[in-house]
């Protein structure tokens, strides 16, 4: 099975690191296939290019389902809260950059 290599970023646009055991979530499974079963893997944190902090993920998608729409999303545990959902709004534009 070829595989796609997938870069998930989640750009904060805050300052303060508040955030800790970043999460990516996603609708895909094991093999990389579509999933209706979400899937958790560990984000690494960086620094974006605007100095707040990030985090970022590498997923192998399965090839065959090149063109599929996945769906992903942040979970994220904070000072006072842990497991939030950490994309509060989402645009339907895939080629949104806010």
């Amino acid at each position: 099975m070829a595989q796609l290599r997938v870069r998930l970023e989640w750009l904060t646009g805050l300052r303060r690191p508040i955030f800790r055991n970043v999460r990516l979530m996603g609708s895909w499974d094991g093999d990389g296939r579509y999933s209706h079963q979400w899937r958790t893997a560990a984000m690494q944190e960086f620094t974006a290019p605007d100095g707040c902090p990030a985090w970022r993920a590498d997923i192998l998608l399965d090839e065959a389902q090149r063109g599929w729409t996945f769906h992903w999303g942040v979970v994220v545990d904070s000072p006072q809260q842990n497991n939030l959902w950490g994309i509060p709004t989402e645009s339907a534009d895939p080629n949104a950059r806010t």
